[in-house]
């Protein structure tokens, strides 16, 4: 704050993705970089190394949990290496989403996975969320519910606890275009389409 315009460069190709962690702004590349950018001096801290097109991020307890382009989510903590790799997904995973203590993963393969930590560290797919009919694209927890917006132009509303389909939306002949991102404020949903269109 205070600093104007500052252009803040390191990256070999464009951003993907942004997230916060701790004292941190990271920004995911399809360069394979995470870049961990210093909120006081908006220097670059940390470069982190994941090899393959970083598509989306999210910080889970104290950890910063990387998607990519390969199907695979990385987890990194304070040290340098990565603390683990798992295979989540057949196609590229291009959302995440923590909520009510469970880590969601949304991909191309139209599908949204449910993963937990178990005490001794290790990493379960609890559940398959099936649904949509085109890629996951953007994924929000909102109010104790998990929304994923997709290509087929429909937001569904998950329960965190069950994984129940709860309500879905949009679809059908009002959907003419893919659902790019969400937001929310207040009691009320904000769904931006790439027919050019924000819905409410």
């Amino acid at each position: 704050a205070g600093q104007g315009d500052v252009r803040m460069e390191g990256h070999e190709d464009g951003i993907k993705c942004l997230t916060e962690w701790g004292d941190h702004v990271c920004s995911g590349s399809w360069d394979g970089k995470v870049r961990l950018w210093n909120k006081r001096t908006l220097q670059c801290d940390r470069t982190i190394d994941v090899g393959v097109a970083v598509l989306s991020m999210c910080v889970f307890g104290d950890k910063l949990v990387v998607g990519d382009d390969m199907g695979c989510l990385s987890v990194w903590g304070a040290g340098e290496e990565k603390e683990r790799k798992v295979m989540a997904h057949a196609l590229c995973v291009v959302a995440l989403a923590a909520s009510g203590g469970r880590l969601f993963s949304g991909s191309w393969d139209k599908t949204v996975k449910c993963w937990f930590v178990t005490p001794e560290g290790e990493w379960r797919c609890e559940r398959t969320l099936r649904g949509h009919t085109g890629f996951v694209s953007c994924l929000m927890e909102w109010r104790g519910k998990l929304l994923s917006g997709s290509s087929d132009g429909s937001v569904i509303a998950w329960d965190v606890g069950t994984g129940a389909l709860e309500a879905k939306m949009k679809e059908g002949k009002d959907a003419e275009g893919q659902v790019g991102g969400l937001a929310a404020t207040g009691g009320m949903i904000y769904s931006l389409s790439t027919d050019g269109t924000l819905r409410e």
